[in-house]
């Protein structure tokens, strides 16, 4: 057998570390390729990201002077090319929905630094006391700052769920929150259960959104931060959860099990915060809009677009479409009533108001409606009808065009409506005491005193 020259056994002998290497390298970056292709889910940066640095180390001399087929370099290329290209698209990794999610939030941090400005609802109410009648301080008076699909992020042309979003809504100012809910269709032990999300119009399956958030990590999240954090101005103020559930057009209402998983809940997150039990099954929500803000204080009221009837979560809502009057309009209700429009009448509008003022109204584009992330409707309008919560995408970077609005909760999160906007109580005479039939009393109570013009004459 020929004896290797002393140049090529030295090639040889580091040729196995090399390959060892070189080899470990494809196969990571093999591994990514093949996880990322079958499971978008749990692709992994980190083959990336070793494949990459190995390469910049590499030195091609001592890879050619070693013999091994310059094929296997060219593999390994082709693998890195191929992974940073997997790793260019939109993924639904952890890592790649962390990194979205952090730069989604990045505009929001600010309402965390003037959280310390804001006045809580206590303080709200002592300063609007001097301007009205003690009677009106009633919650119908006053515009409440809502977060809109509260929970989710726009991401790009997708959105992407957080809970920091709900964190940082509650700090921004919101005091009322949308949740879209929809059931939890992954197959798994909480399937159907509720979850926050976007889907693509007309469809029940096909997320848009990069993740889900369950419903009870959103709810929690909004109770530790305003309750228990600490914060000053939201400690002692009321809440407003609208639970909008999803579901088809040909159905009646959400699943059964998705409502008894949301009782569940809410069970396990705002019960300490309920409204009293003779509010349960919306029997009570006719006078909830009619007393006064400061009954209240440190409550949830549960606002719902279907009363939970048939299932456990009709204990826990307080206010549901009933009567034919919704708790939501459409964004472009009040274009059609208003005077001015096409088709418009006084009467309408005086109508719609009355209606508004007796009963909390929202207006809230739908998450798959680009309109709920843009803030593109007419929010002025509806708030000209005394809607109460008008439910905005709260990013700073989103409400160009809505200073107005930004302005008017810069401060406070209950914001008194407009004089001509307010309801007054119906507050009746008081009784009017009957006439002294003229009985008498003590010794002489029996005798009737008969008036003098019926007294016959002597």
């Amino acid at each position: 057998m020929a004896t290797p020259a002393p140049a090529a056994a030295a090639a040889a002998a580091a040729a196995p570390g090399l390959l060892r290497r070189l080899t470990s390298g494809v196969t990571s970056a093999g591994g990514y390729l093949q996880t990322g292709i079958t499971s978008a889910r749990t692709a992994n940066l980190s083959a990336t990201k070793s494949l990459e640095t190995f390469l910049r180390k590499l030195d091609l001399k001592q890879v050619a002077d070693s013999g091994i087929p310059l094929l296997v370099l060219g593999l390994a290329t082709l693998a890195y090319v191929i992974a940073a290209v997997i790793c260019s698209f939109d993924f639904e990794s952890p890592s790649n929905i962390a990194r979205k999610q952090q730069r989604a939030l990045s505009s929001w941090s600010v309402y965390g630094t003037q959280e310390g400005g804001r006045n809580s609802m206590d303080q709200t109410i002592t300063a609007v006391a001097s301007t009205m009648a003690k009677d009106q301080m009633i919650l119908t008076n006053f515009y409440i700052q809502t977060a809109n699909v509260a929970g989710l992020l726009q991401a790009g042309s997708r959105t992407v769920g957080s809970v920091d979003a709900i964190r940082f809504a509650l700090l921004g100012g919101a005091r009322a929150f949308v949740f879209d809910v929809w059931p939890d269709v992954v197959p798994g032990d909480g399937q159907h259960g509720p979850v926050l999300l976007t889907m693509e119009p007309n469809s029940m399956w096909r997320r848009t959104s990069y993740n889900s958030v369950p419903l009870v990590s959103a709810l929690s999240q909004l109770v530790y931060v305003a309750f228990q954090a600490g914060y000053k101005s939201t400690t002692n103020d009321a809440l407003i959860v609208y639970l909008r559930f999803r579901y088809p057009p040909t159905k009646n209402g959400p699943r059964v099990d998705t409502m008894d998983m949301t009782a569940r809940t809410l069970q396990s997150t705002i019960q300490p915060y309920r409204l009293d039990a003779s509010f349960n099954r919306c029997r009570a929500q006719g006078t909830i809009p009619m007393l006064p803000l400061s009954v209240f204080a440190k409550k949830i009221i549960v606002v719902s677009n279907t009363s939970g009837v048939g299932s456990a979560l009709v204990d826990y809502i307080n206010i549901a479409p009933q009567g034919g009057i919704p708790v939501e309009v459409a964004k472009d209700y009040a274009k059609s009533i208003i005077p001015s429009a096409a088709g418009g009448s006084g009467d309408a509008k005086a109508s719609a108001v009355a209606t508004i003022q007796q009963n909390l109204t929202f207006v809230a584009p739908l998450g798959e409606d680009p309109d709920a992330y843009r803030n593109g409707w007419d929010v002025a309008a509806a708030q000209s009808l005394g809607v109460h919560c008008c439910a905005m995408n709260l990013d700073p970077m989103a409400r160009s065009g809505q200073e107005t609005l930004a302005q008017q909760f810069k401060l406070n999160s209950y914001v008194l409506k407009p004089k001509d906007l307010w309801y007054a109580p119906t507050t009746l005479p008081a009784p009017q005491r009957s006439p002294d039939p003229g009985f008498g009393s003590g010794s002489t109570a029996g005798s009737i005193t008969m008036p003098q013009a019926m007294r016959s004459p002597m």
